[in-house]
């Protein structure tokens, strides 16, 4: 249950984030829709939370896809945004349409900027 407690923080760090952007939030009824939360923001975006805390060869490998045991990727006409956190570091913002794996690799942790999804690192500009 240390995976669901870590997403729950997330997802409550996400909504204080959005609140002080002044954005509005909305937090589906259950949990089967195929998002986290709704944003009010340029406009209306579903978002899927995800997160991590681990440090590994030198890169923070963060799973995005959905399932238990053996995972999908998520279909991008059911989400607009995934919003990935990694403790102590900017969130990022990167559309769905963006991510074809159920897997991938940040760095926020290098100053150069290396790698596919590092452009949307703290793209609060994209909701």
């Amino acid at each position: 249950h240390i995976m669901k407690k870590q997403g729950e923080l997330a997802e409550s760090k996400f909504i204080v984030e959005c609140l002080s952007r002044e954005f509005g939030v909305s937090v589906p009824f259950g949990d089967s829709s195929p998002y986290d939360l709704i944003v009010t923001g340029k406009e209306i975006s579903r978002v899927q939370i995800k997160s991590t805390t681990r440090l590994y060869r030198n890169r923070y490998h963060v799973t995005v896809g959905w399932g238990h045991k053996s995972k999908k990727v998520y279909d991008d006409k059911k989400i607009d945004v995934f919003a990935v956190h990694i403790l102590d570091h900017p969130w990022y913002i990167i559309p769905s349409g963006e991510i074809k794996t159920t897997t991938i690799n940040l760095y926020p942790h290098r100053l150069n900027g290396v790698g596919k999804y590092e452009i949307y690192k703290g793209a609060w500009d994209l909701l």
